[in-house]
């Protein structure tokens, strides 16, 4: 049975514990991947699509887009019309290959997609027919921890002071690795949101734990920065949420007279917000939907 006491958010030799086990635990299943996964993973959910039916990036996010917008592409394309052939896009957390070819022939000018472990190695034939497709993509794939200052570090070097358009963050499952732990997640969507163009758009899986935290957050940024920070955020009852439904999201798009940082929630309110907590009925229910 689920406590339903009230939990709050780890502090002190928790956080720091939380986060060294967290670290390791990335790092082994990053191995894992590299030495064994590959052999059982289906390349279609590590590389999903923009589009197609499924787990594809368009369906997860129709929640958020703006009233009128009636896809993920078309949002995006419209929104950077002045930088077609020129646009810059990352997906933190997956391959990216088939995410950026759904976009139309020749919009971005370059891509990224960060990953633990590059899958497309197994699937040599996809890639040969990447290569020599009409839609050729200048895409590249970079192994790393998204929780990792070094791959920032890497990232930075190939983006050599360009700014970034588009940033998608969907990790389904892989949500997993996410530390309960709002200031490490905080410091990373500051990397995120200092890398955008201004305009730019970040669309983020968020885990389901900081749903409160979300409600504040997006309550803070609509009180303060209406005018600087366009903001949209669905609430999900579960990571491993049933065929596609019921995760957590938001989207923001980084206006004309944004603040240079991203703000965020003072250390008091954070110290005082509950954890959301899925209850026994949400879980079964999802876990049951992951075994099958």
């Amino acid at each position: 049975m689920i406590n339903f006491e009230k939990q709050f958010f780890p502090q002190g030799k928790e956080r720091k514990d939380l986060l060294k086990s967290n670290a390791e635990g990335i790092n082994k299943a990053q191995e894992e991947d590299r030495l064994e996964m590959r052999e059982n993973h289906n390349y279609g959910n590590i590389d999903s699509h923009l589009e197609k039916e499924g787990a594809s990036f368009s369906y997860f996010f129709r929640n958020i887009l703006p009233e009128g917008q009636k896809d993920l592409r078309s949002y995006v394309e419209s929104s950077f019309k002045e930088k077609q052939g020129k646009a810059l896009g990352v997906e933190f957390g997956g391959v990216g290959s088939n995410l950026f070819r759904g976009f139309s022939k020749g919009f971005f000018k370059e891509t990224f997609g960060i990953t633990l472990a590059d899958h497309r190695e197994k699937w040599k034939t996809k890639i040969d027919a990447y290569k020599n497709s009409k839609h050729k993509l200048d895409h590249n794939v970079i192994e790393g921890d998204i929780l990792s200052d070094n791959l920032y570090d890497n990232l930075e070097e190939k983006l050599n002071g360009r700014k970034v358009d588009i940033i998608i963050e969907r990790m389904f499952l892989g949500i997993e690795f996410m530390p309960a732990e709002p200031y490490k997640l905080s410091s990373i969507l500051e990397k995120w949101y200092v890398m955008l163009n201004e305009g730019g758009i970040m669309f983020i899986q968020s885990p389901v734990v900081f749903n409160n935290l979300l409600d504040k957050w997006a309550e803070m940024l609509h009180d303060k920065y209406i005018d600087s920070i366009e903001f949209q955020y669905e609430k999900g009852i579960h990571d491993a949420a049933v065929e596609n439904e019921g995760y957590s999201s938001f989207r923001l798009r980084k206006l004309k007279g944004a603040p240079k940082d991203l703000p965020f929630l003072d250390s008091k309110t954070v110290a005082r917000t509950e954890k959301w907590i899925s209850s026994e009925k949400e879980k079964s229910k999802n876990f049951d939907w992951y075994l099958k």
